[in-house]
């Protein structure tokens, strides 16, 4: 895996940017001189650093979690919803512009390209939170045999990125610049009907359309749908146990044509029995009691 590989880097390093406003927002490519060419090596390398504090091993970043500030995730960069962070990674010969700078304002990433050096390309991306134009203390200058003031242009790197594309790959460091710089709430509601229909094939005792319908304006209802199209062992849930489950979590579902079908006020709660969020206990007996997960991990047996 990427973390496991140094990012010490003997090939070409480009520094670039994207805009977040305007007719065109690039990707644009930015000259930059060999000491900022370190000051990136040094902030890839401490996201790697910072993502190894976190876990040896990153988890898949799952779209109906509720994932920390920082937490040590990865998506395969093939996956649908990270078209737009493909395309940055994936798009050759950079326009190069010394103006995309001028507006700090407009800038809503920036990033590092690492190529050759017999390692592949590395992408490393950052949300341009922080990355602004810094004025310092008035700096005078003679031009024209007069003082004159100026306002040179002055940026702050941040101390690490966001994101490391590398090979099949996104690793994230920050969950929620992942979420936006993938405008992934968009994503998610164009996969609807791509994650229904395939849902659907590995449920086939259950009737889907009505949670199609409601989940295509609804985020939260999408993003578990996301999730579950993810789910390996959807195809081994049984017909009798999501029958008892929902019927044991108070979920209504009706038989419509033979198939399980959720009431239309009760798309979310469904979803949440399929989705492992909705159980219950009895460790009073005879008192069982319904709790549902806000957050859902398995536990390693």
């Amino acid at each position: 895996m990427m973390a496991n590989d140094s990012l010490d880097h003997e090939g070409t390093i480009e520094f670039g940017v994207c805009l977040g406003k305007g007719n065109d927002l690039g990707p644009y490519r930015v000259p930059a001189g060999r000491e900022a060419h370190t000051a990136l090596q040094e902030m890839a390398n401490a996201t790697r650093g910072a993502m190894l504090a976190l876990s040896d091993q990153p988890a898949r970043y799952d779209p109906a979690e509720k994932h920390a500030s920082q937490e040590y995730l990865f998506m395969d960069l093939s996956d649908p919803l990270c078209a737009t962070l493909r395309e940055l990674h994936e798009v050759e010969n950079l326009r190069e512009s010394h103006a995309a700078l001028d507006d700090p304002e407009r800038i809503n990433a920036y990033f590092a390209r690492f190529t050759g050096g017999g390692q592949g390309r590395l992408t490393a991306i950052r949300r341009a939170s922080y990355f602004k134009g810094l004025r310092k203390h008035p700096i005078l200058q003679v031009i024209d045999d007069q003082l004159e003031l100026v306002e040179p242009k002055i940026f702050k790197l941040d101390r690490n990125f966001d994101m490391l594309i590398h090979g099949n790959r996104i690793e994230i460091l920050r969950p929620s610049a992942f979420e936006t710089l993938a405008d992934l709430r968009e994503a998610i509601l164009q996969s609807v009907p791509n994650n229904v229909e395939a849902i659907q094939e590995r449920l086939p005792f259950v009737d889907f359309s009505a949670v199609g319908e409601f989940a295509s304006t609804r985020s939260r209802i999408a993003n578990q749908l996301a999730s579950l199209r993810a789910d390996k062992m959807l195809k081994d849930i049984s017909r009798a146990s999501l029958e008892s489950l929902c019927q044991r979590t108070g979920v209504e579902i009706a038989i419509i044509d033979g198939k399980l079908s959720p009431s239309a006020d009760q798309v979310g709660e469904f979803l949440e029995v399929l989705d492992r969020r909705r159980y219950e206990i009895e460790l009073i007996p005879g008192t069982p009691e319904r709790f549902r997960a806000d957050s859902r991990r398995k536990l390693d047996t």
